[in-house]
């Protein structure tokens, strides 16, 4: 297989989406090699390290897809999507913290990575030991409710422009990136296929393109990185690829902690069979006060110039 491509490491992967994706993406011989046995279940077999030194509860689920290069004005409007998306998830776990803090540390996101081979999609948290299971069913639902039923209009909205904002600044400040920098943005885009962009020109191309950004667009990207949660497919083959959990020995009592995979396997299912309504609609806006309130506490309150009068307390000078 090293005679396949010289950006894919001889790696065969169980890919968390179609074969018929992956096919576009990856070389015929990297989909599915023949005589290649492929376990085909709802959740992957869940693996649990425990270690002595461990005093909290951390969880990942891995979801493994092609590298997609980004070589024309298409792949970088998938990339934009791609990484608004995942931007609304992250905020929208972070409110879930407001609420009913469960995690002490969570992340949804995914990343090229051309050792592998393969883009990783991954969910990684941590939670206190006593409230390990919650944590995962509510990580799991959220990330099932942005596949099934995508972002909301107004999230679409603020993304973009923390988007463009984005872009803007990593623009201004082209100039002040170090060698070492440039040198591994170089190596990345080399190993990844993609085209090498000038700061400058990828912000131009990138706020044409978030002009065009549809809601049905971006939630098509939405569920095609949530699918091996949201959509899963034993006929297609999208499932998550891997389930880790680390966990303690010993609660912070002293007692014993027992976590099995089947608990670990219990709580993902527990969360894929609740039902999930979609997240309403709430637009924030841009100011606390509109332009017409503010010229009415104008005119209620009209700025004055009042002179100081007395003398300094500090020292025998007048004021």
């Amino acid at each position: 297989m090293r005679q396949v491509s010289r950006h894919f490491p001889p790696v065969v992967h169980k890919w968390s989406c179609s074969e018929e994706e992956a096919a576009v993406l990856v070389p015929a011989a990297l989909v599915k090699p023949q005589g290649l046995s492929v376990d085909r279940s709802l959740i992957p077999t869940s693996k649990v390290f425990k270690h002595e030194l461990l005093q909290s509860f951390s969880f990942h689920l891995f979801a493994k897809r092609p590298i997609e290069p980004i070589t024309t004005e298409r792949s970088l409007y998938r990339d934009l999507l791609r990484r608004i998306t995942l931007s609304a998830l992250q905020i929208r776990l972070n409110v879930q913290q407001r609420q009913d803090p469960l995690f002490t540390f969570i992340d949804f996101n995914q990343l090229n990575w051309p050792r592998e081979g393969c883009a990783v999609c991954s969910l990684d948290m941590t939670t206190d030991i006593n409230k390990w299971r919650p944590a995962v069913v509510m990580a799991v639902q959220e990330i099932r409710r942005l596949g099934l039923h995508g972002l909301t209009k107004s999230e679409l909205q603020r993304y973009k422009l923390a988007t463009i904002s984005e872009a803007a600044q990593a623009a201004a400040q082209m100039d002040q990136m170090g060698n070492e920098d440039v040198l591994t943005e170089l190596m990345e885009t080399e190993a990844c296929g993609h085209t090498y962009m000038h700061p400058a020109r990828k912000f131009e191309i990138i706020s044409q393109l978030l002009e065009d950004i549809s809601l049905e667009d971006i939630n098509g990207i939405a569920k095609e990185l949530c699918e091996h949660l949201s959509h899963i497919s034993l006929e297609e083959g999208v499932t998550p690829a891997a389930v880790i959990a680390c966990a303690p020995y010993f609660s912070r009592s002293g007692e014993t902690f027992t976590l099995s995979e089947a608990d670990i396997a219990s709580a993902v299912e527990e969360a894929m069979v609740h039902p999930l309504e979609p997240l309403e609609d709430t637009v924030v806006p841009d100011t606390l006060l509109t332009p017409e309130q503010l010229q009415e506490k104008a005119r209620a309150n009209p700025p004055q110039f009042v002179p100081l009068q007395g003398s300094c307390s500090s020292c025998s000078c007048s004021l």
